[in-house]
């Protein structure tokens, strides 16, 4: 993945997510629409990130929907990111343990 297609959020979710495998392309579409939404501001939450009520409805039942699973949408992000490492001499892979409790 090169720089450019990080600036761009909508590119990288197509081209992080645009490869999963969720039974219809239109679930395919349907995925790549938030996540090119939260790519704009990944710190603000989905409700916040969407442009207006309908898509963030569209979203919470697009992700609550049981014929699709949080290992198929994370697949080909995971391959995509595993594809990356394998090209790189050395890869630094960083784990947040934190635990806070309030």
């Amino acid at each position: 993945m090169n720089t450019k297609t990080l600036q761009n959020p909508e590119e990288w979710a197509v081209e992080t997510f645009g490869a999963a495998e969720l039974g219809d392309v239109r679930r395919t579409d349907r995925l790549v629409k938030p996540a090119s939404a939260l790519g704009e501001n990944p710190s603000v939450s989905l409700p916040a990130s969407m442009r207006n009520w309908a898509e963030t409805h569209a979203a919470y039942q697009f992700l609550g929907n049981e014929a699709i699973s949080h290992e198929q949408i994370m697949a080909p992000h995971f391959a995509a990111t595993y594809q990356e490492a394998a090209e790189r001499s050395q890869v630094l892979l960083i784990g947040d343990t934190t635990d806070a409790r309030f």
